[in-house]
């Protein structure tokens, strides 16, 4: 078992991000691409964007 130091108890397990969840913020915000250039690039389906959840 794992050695606790302290009272805090850490969150339960998440479920992982679907595929396409997180799409349009790492073409923003990682790599600069302007809203004009994601919105080509998900009309020509080169990438893909889940749908809210």
């Amino acid at each position: 078992p794992a050695v606790i130091f302290s009272s805090f108890s850490p969150a339960g397990p998440t479920p992982p991000p679907v595929i396409g969840q997180h799409t349009v913020q790492v073409l923003r915000d990682t790599l600069s691409y302007s809203d004009d250039i994601i919105k080509e690039l998900l009309e020509s389906q080169a990438v893909a964007q889940s749908e809210a959840l």
